[in-house]
């Protein structure tokens, strides 16, 4: 249905990307103590996000 087109990777970037801020903002907010699993999946989010945002596909 939506596969490989550059629209459906960008709209699922942007969740990624929603998440990591939602992230970033209770860092603020709640203040929590975040062990290594918050940052590795903050970078997570982040990376993933970035690659959903620049994905390109080719046409066959």
């Amino acid at each position: 249905m939506l596969r490989r087109r550059p629209e459906a990777y960008r709209a699922v970037g942007a969740t990624w990307l929603g998440a990591a801020v939602t992230r970033v903002i209770a860092l603020q907010v709640d203040d929590p103590d975040p062990d290594w699993s918050y940052w590795a999946y903050l970078a997570a989010e982040i990376s993933l996000g970035l690659a959903g945002l620049t994905a390109r596909t080719t046409r066959s």
